[in-house]
């Protein structure tokens, strides 16, 4: 899924529960990985390929469009993340982005735990 600011209508800003069946407790993080990343002009990991499925959460904080797929991605091939919008998935497989410039992106990812 991709969303926009506006198709949320706010800000998350805390997560506690459960996701798509994974167990999210923001006061035990070893379950909530959080990262600031770069994606450049060749293709940038931004996710590792899991044993188990993990949701991945990534927003595009930067003036450029990402360009989401495997390793091989290319703006060709790759689904389009605009300036602002999220994507939100569950991946068993890596993620790579590429980008016309250095562009800012944020990653959250949900483990299962236990």
């Amino acid at each position: 899924m991709i969303f926009t600011p506006a198709d949320a209508g706010a800000k998350l800003i805390s997560i506690a529960g459960y996701v798509d069946g994974l167990e999210v407790n923001t006061a035990s993080p070893d379950n909530l990985g959080t990262v600031a990343l770069t994606v450049g002009v060749g293709a940038t990991l931004l996710s590792a390929s899991s044993v188990y499925p993990v949701r991945v959460i990534l927003t595009n904080v930067g003036g450029a469009t990402i360009y989401l797929g495997d390793s091989g991605v290319t703006s060709a091939t790759g689904i389009p993340l605009e300036p602002g919008q999220t994507f939100s998935e569950m991946c068993s497989t890596s993620l790579h982005g590429i980008a016309s410039a250095n562009t800012p992106v944020r990653r959250m990812q949900l483990y299962k735990v236990g």
